[in-house]
């Protein structure tokens, strides 16, 4: 991606993960809005995330979750339920492939080498985490399933048609 923005003029640049096939229009004008609206910290990169409503997704490795700090950036990303529910009830959060750039953080992003939590988590968006970069986190409606298995495409085939 961050070869292609090179010959872009743009202020901000998106990425769709096309394992999204369910991302609305509304969700990608929130992403872009980070950058557009005035706020006390800007970001120069944004990532969308929606509340996990079915149980068995929480501990579904292909799911990425995140957890966020108090301001609304990313703690941490995982595969694994985040936080741990130890006696209290939570809400997770899925982390969406729907990622938003200045032309400037994806090209430092393209100059990071990939971190440890990245390395093992297999998500990328931990690269920026791991080097100290805030990554906002936008939340957005849920959007339905992300496509990374064959049961995943039959459900989101059986979607598709109603």
């Amino acid at each position: 991606m961050a070869e292609c923005a090179k010959s872009l003029d743009a202020e901000v640049i998106v990425n769709v993960q096309g394992d999204e096939p369910f991302i609305s229009p509304a969700a990608i004008d929130a992403v872009v809005a980070t950058f557009l609206t005035p706020v006390t910290q800007p970001h120069a990169v944004a990532n969308a995330y929606a509340e996990i409503e079915c149980p068995a997704a929480v501990i579904d490795h292909n799911v990425a979750k995140v957890a966020l700090r108090a301001d609304g950036t990313a703690l941490t990303f995982s595969r694994q339920p985040i936080p741990y529910p130890k006696g209290a009830h939570t809400a997770y959060l899925r982390q969406l492939g729907l990622y938003a750039f200045t032309p400037d953080a994806l090209r430092a992003f393209a100059g990071l080498r990939p971190g440890h939590v990245e390395n093992v988590e297999g998500i990328e968006m931990p690269r920026f985490v791991e080097h100290s970069h805030p990554v906002a986190m936008v939340r957005v409606q849920n959007v339905g399933i992300a496509i990374d298995t064959p049961a995943d495409l039959e459900r989101a085939g059986a979607m598709a048609l109603g």
